[in-house]
């Protein structure tokens, strides 16, 4: 179980985005909750993976890092997302504004 665990969740996690992507997409949901939600979702689930299945052995041992992990999460979610996104409205080309860009 372990094994497979440590293999497959990066594919697993990027098949899940990229569906919860292309279904809000192709529905005409809401796009930034079509990618926030997965991502806070792998984040949580590898935080507690860390813990139950780690990859090493002496990763599964309490470190301190909680705290860290959940600092970074929040930056991540608070300050870098809204800058990424600002910074590619500024910088991007003219099809990537376009309500409907193509789907590829």
């Amino acid at each position: 179980m372990h094994s497979v665990f440590a293999r497959g969740f990066l594919p697993l996690a990027m098949l899940g985005s990229v569906a919860s992507f292309w279904y809000a997409y192709a529905t005409g949901r809401d796009l930034q909750l079509a990618v926030i939600v997965p991502a806070a979702a792998i984040l949580l689930v590898a935080m507690a993976a860390e813990r139950r299945v780690p990859y090493r052995k002496d990763w599964a041992k309490g470190q301190g890092d909680t705290a860290t992990d959940l600092l970074s999460t929040a930056v991540l979610f608070t300050l870098v997302d809204p800058m990424l996104k600002w910074l590619g409205r500024s910088w991007s080309p003219g099809c990537w504004r376009e309500p409907h860009f193509p789907a590829w």
